[in-house]
């Protein structure tokens, strides 16, 4: 899990970055900052789970997040392809949807 975000976490920036509808610094700012929050807030949550629900189905939680998290994406994906039609670089917006920039 570490070296997935270790190679993720600095495209994710740069793909931040070349986002053209606000400042780069803006982008990136936005960013790095939700990525601080659920670094504080998951552990948090994490162990409330734990004592309410176990350790299995607290971590099980993760399962459903991500497939709620890919369903959002697939469903907003033909969306999104006709709103951005005029986009210049359609790998920005595709990678960064799933990140909700």
């Amino acid at each position: 899990m570490g070296v997935g975000t270790s190679a993720l976490f600095p495209m994710a920036i740069a793909a931040a970055a070349r986002i053209g509808d606000r400042p780069a610094a803006t982008n990136v700012s936005s960013l790095s900052q939700m990525a601080f929050v659920a670094g504080i807030a998951t552990p948090i949550v994490l162990g409330g789970l734990v004592q309410i629900v176990g350790v299995r189905w607290a971590f099980a939680s993760g399962a459903v997040m991500l497939t709620a998290s890919l369903a959002v994406q697939i469903l907003q994906q033909p969306f999104a392809a006709a709103s951005n039609a005029d986009e210049k670089d359609d790998r920005v917006d595709s990678a960064t949807r799933g990140m909700g920039l």
